[in-house]
């Protein structure tokens, strides 16, 4: 994947010498991976998450890691340090500009978007931190016990009555 984007191939001493802090943590990437591969696995991770983006894999991928916990991250963005302009397309000019709450709206150039910090973007540290969109959304958390194994399918548990559900799943079945 990396030759065909113009990467350098992953230098696997230095992967594991310093394994990525971030992908280490609890809170933003996968805190069970261990070992002297622990570099190398956490870098195959975060590329098999960039390369197969919307393809379908990523919930397999979670559980064949036993790394379903990481459902309950917080989904985020871009950290940005606090207000100001943002050069994002590295032309030496801003793209995006926030201010804060309190402060007039600065004049910008055409085409250069400017952001209210708490009322246009939502940070996650106030007035820094990162693009917090999904922050008052309530999300159903990822259930050890069950998540890992679908449920029975009722038909096949109404054929044969042997069949027990899976541990957390309902079905109304009670045989």
């Amino acid at each position: 994947m990396r030759k065909r984007v113009g990467m350098p191939n992953l230098d696997m001493n230095a992967a594991n010498s310093a394994p990525d802090r971030y992908l280490s943590a609890g809170e933003t990437g996968y805190p069970n991976v261990n070992g002297s591969n622990k570099g190398v696995i956490l870098e195959i991770r975060r590329e098999r998450t960039i390369e197969l983006m919307q393809e379908g894999f990523r919930f397999d991928d979670l559980v064949r890691w036993k790394a379903g916990s990481c459902i309950d991250q917080s989904i985020v963005g871009m950290y940005f340090p606090g207000a100001g302009g943002y050069d994002l397309s590295g032309d030496g000019k801003a793209d995006v500009i926030l201010y804060a709450e309190g402060e007039a709206k600065p004049t910008a150039d055409a085409g250069v978007l400017v952001y209210k910090i708490g009322k246009d973007v939502i940070l996650s540290d106030g007035n820094k931190g990162y693009l917090y969109y999904h922050k008052n959304i309530n999300r159903t958390p990822f259930s050890e016990e069950r998540d890992y194994l679908y449920p029975i399918p009722t038909d096949e548990r109404s054929l044969n009555h042997n069949l027990t559900q899976n541990p957390g799943w309902k079905d109304g079945l009670s045989f």
